[in-house]
This record gives structure tokens, C-alpha cells and sequence, in this order.
């Protein structure tokens, strides 16, 4: 039978990754712990969504919902998946100054 409206393959488009921004380049700052400086993870996209950091898996949330990750000096890529499977990636860092 065909697929109902709006569920078949190809329906949805990935999701879109919102911040951080590809490349982007973090700072943390001298004497501030990073539990204070966390880096937001956002994406607009429909339904929930699934994030991973460096391959570590963060949790899911509702895709209205900004995400909180703890920033590490080095590069992360992150990676961003919908409940169709569908996901998006990004690579950015966070250095010391």
C-alpha cells in the first residue's frame, strides 16, 4: 500500500543544527568552571531529537528545547538525529586562550 500522508521516506528534511555554528570556535575563560560556560545545542527540526557529542550520547529532548553541553578544550563534532533517523553534523571547538 502507499505510505500515508506525510510519513513516507524523503517527507521530512534533516534536521538543521543552529548553534553551535560549523567551525566555530569557543573560548573558556581563565577561572570560570566550565559547568558555568556551557555551549548551547540547538536545531529546528520537528518532533524530538537525539544529540551526541564526540560519539557520547547526551539524551533525547523536544526540538523546541535548547541543550546545555559542558565545553572541553579540543574539536567536537556534533551530531544531531531526529526520530525518522535523519540527523545533521557539525564540527566545531573549544580552545583555552
Amino acid at each position: 500500500p502507499p505510505w500515508a500522508g506525510g510519513c513516507a521516506p524523503g517527507d521530512h528534511e534533516a534536521p538543521v543544527i543552529t548553534s553551535p555554528s560549523a567551525g566555530q570556535v569557543a573560548v573558556l575563560i581563565p577561572g570560570v568552571a566550565p559547568e558555568e560556560q556551557e555551549i548551547p545545542l540547538a536545531a529546528e527540526a520537528p518532533g524530538r531529537l537525539s544529540w551526541f557529542v564526540d560519539g557520547a550520547f547526551l539524551g533525547t529532548w523536544p526540538a523546541e528545547e535548547r541543550v546545555w553541553w559542558t565545553p572541553k578544550a579540543g574539536e567536537h563534532t556534533v551530531v544531531v538525529q531526529d526520530e525518522a533517523g535523519q540527523e545533521a553534523r557539525l564540527a566545531f571547538s573549544v580552545r583555552r586562550p
